[in-house]
C-alpha cells in the first residue's frame, strides 16, 4: 500500500521523492514494530493497531506534503507573472521608450522637425506605449479571466487599430452566453498571438480589409484573421524575425493549433484552434 502511494503520488521534484520516499519507509519500520508488538492480540481490537497508526500517519503526512506542494506552486505561479510581466515590459516599452527618447533628441537639435516629421512620430511611439502598458494591465487582471472578455478586448483593439489606419474591419462572433474561464497563460498567448498579426498586417500586408472571425463547435474556438493583403513569404518572414516566430512559439507554448494561409491574390489568413 506504501509503495503504492509512492507510486501514484510521485513527485517530478526530486527533494519531495527524497523525502516522500524517507517517511513511507519510516512508516513502514513503525508498522512492522507494533505488528510485531500486537500480532497475537486477535480477537483484540489491538490487533490491528499497526495498521491503524500507519493509515493516520500516512493521511497527516499526505496533507502535509500536499500544502506544502500548492504552497509551492502557488510561489512559482507568482515568479512566473512576475516574470511575464517584466518580460512584456522589456519587449513592449523598452524600444519604443528608447524610439521616444531618440527623436526627442533629435528634435531638439533640428530647426526643421517637420521635414522629419519628429512630432508625428513621437506621438505615435507614445500611443504604443500607452497601448502597450494597456494590454499589459489587461492581461494581469482577473477579472478578465472568460473568454468572452479576450474576444472583446480583441476586437476593440483591432477595430481601433485598422479603423484609424483606414483599412475595412469587419468581424463576425459567435459568443456563448455562459460564461467561459479561460486559463490565463493560454488566454494571454491568443491575444499576443493576434495582436502580433494585427500589427503585422498593419507594417507589411497593404491590405485594404480584415475580417475577425471566432466561432466555437464542440468544446473548442476558432479563432481566424484574414486580410485581402499582397501575402506573405513565411519561410522568408522567419527567417527575418518579423514575429512569425514569437507567434508560432507562442502557439505551441499553449497546445493552440496554428495554421498561416497566405496567397498574394487573396492575401493571409491566421487560424487558431483551441479547447475551452
Amino acid at each position: 500500500m506504501l509503495f503504492l502511494y509512492n507510486y501514484f503520488n510521485r513527485r517530478t521534484v526530486l527533494n519531495i521523492a527524497r523525502i516522500q520516499w524517507f517517511v513511507m519507509g519510516m512508516i513502514f519500520l513503525l508498522f512492522v514494530i507494533l505488528n510485531g508488538l500486537y500480532l497475537f492480540e486477535w480477537p483484540s481490537f489491538d490487533y490491528f493497531m499497526s495498521f491503524l497508526i500507519s493509515m493516520v500517519l500516512l493521511i497527516i503526512f499526505h496533507l502535509v506534503i500536499t500544502r506544502y506542494i500548492s504552497q509551492k506552486q502557488a510561489t512559482l505561479e507568482k515568479q512566473e507573472i512576475r516574470n511575464k510581466i517584466s518580460r512584456d515590459l522589456h519587449d513592449d516599452l523598452a524600444s519604443t521608450l528608447g524610439s521616444i527618447s531618440i527623436y526627442s533628441n533629435t528634435l531638439e537639435f533640428t530647426k526643421n522637425a517637420q521635414d522629419f516629421n519628429l512630432p508625428k512620430k513621437i506621438a505615435g511611439l507614445s500611443q504604443m506605449a500607452l497601448q502597450s502598458i494597456s494590454d499589459i494591465i489587461w492581461m494581469t487582471a482577473p477579472r478578465n479571466d472568460t473568454l468572452q472578455s479576450l474576444i472583446s478586448k480583441l476586437n476593440s483593439m483591432m477595430y481601433e487599430l485598422f479603423e484609424d489606419n483606414k483599412i475595412q474591419f469587419v468581424s463576425a462572433i459567435q459568443v456563448p452566453d455562459k460564461e467561459i474561464v479561460v486559463e490565463e497563460k493560454l488566454r494571454n498567448n491568443v491575444f499576443l498571438i493576434l495582436k502580433e498579426a494585427a500589427h503585422n498586417i498593419l507594417k507589411h500586408a497593404q491590405a485594404k480589409r480584415v475580417v475577425f472571425e471566432v466561432k466555437f463547435l464542440n468544446n473548442f474556438c476558432f479563432i481566424s484573421l484574414n486580410d485581402n493583403g499582397k501575402g506573405i513569404d513565411v519561410a522568408g518572414n522567419i527567417s527575418s524575425g518579423n514575429g512569425l516566430i514569437n507567434i508560432r512559439a507562442r502557439a505551441l507554448e499553449s497546445g493552440i493549433d496554428l495554421t498561416i494561409n497566405t496567397n498574394e491574390q487573396k492575401g493571409t489568413t491566421i487560424g487558431l484552434r483551441f479547447k475551452i
